[in-house]
């Protein structure tokens, strides 16, 4: 639309009695351009945020059945001194 207003003069003609001219076009179409390059960098930039959301999760998931598997080899090694096992933060039923 810009590009056809800025080549067209009966368009600039008309626009000129409105005090817009063919640099002012100009002006916001490099404006609607610059917008549009944010616009498409947010977009680029909110995939990898959901990427390494999604990569963390996993890691956390994965360390989660970590610490499940040592917390049980803990309370069979430490079976018989609980109170080792709760300074490791494993709550122990009396």
């Amino acid at each position: 639309m810009y590009n056809n207003m800025i080549n067209n003069d009966q368009a600039l003609a008309l626009l000129a009695n409105m005090g817009i001219t063919a640099e002012t076009l100009q002006q916001r179409k490099d404006e609607l351009v610059a917008l549009e390059q944010l616009a498409n960098l947010r977009k680029i930039e909110e995939g990898e945020a959901q990427q390494a959301t999604k990569t963390r999760d996993a890691k956390m998931e994965e360390l989660k059945d970590y610490f499940r598997d040592l917390i049980a080899i803990a309370k069979i090694a430490l079976k018989s001194k609980p109170q080792l096992l709760e300074k490791l933060g494993v709550a122990v039923r009396s």
